[in-house]
């Protein structure tokens, strides 16, 4: 796989999380977060077999890497959506004054930082 195509599959996946993080961090205030969270665990199963279901077709009749970054998308919006949709409760029960370590950790973890990080 050229690195243009791995880039190209990498850039989707990035910019879904980012499009889901918005998105659904509207949503979620506006809906409630719980209903929002099963939306997204749906999504989430939804997105998982459609990609491991891409494939060329009969005769070669469908593009993988179109395919790939749709889905890959797909996923990033919902991978996305899930940060805000969690962080927030840990965030609201805390003390406001004080974060706790843990709490400080994960608030770093999640995002775009830890997801850059990784693909580098």
């Amino acid at each position: 796989m050229s690195k243009r195509i791995e880039l190209s599959i990498k850039l989707a996946s990035l910019f879904g999380v980012l499009c889901g993080q918005v998105l659904f961090g509207i949503l979620g205030d506006r809906y409630g977060r719980k209903k929002m969270f099963y939306r997204i665990l749906i999504g989430l199963m939804v997105g998982t077999v459609f990609l491991s279901l891409v494939s060329k077709g009969a005769e070669d009749s469908l593009d993988v890497l179109a395919l790939m970054i749709i889905w890959r998308f797909w996923m990033g919006c919902f991978i996305g959506g899930d940060y805000p949709l969690r962080l927030v409760p840990c965030l609201v029960g805390s003390i406001e004054e004080r974060l706790t370590s843990m709490q400080r950790s994960n608030h770093c973890r999640v995002g775009n930082c830890g997801y850059i990080r990784q693909n580098i």
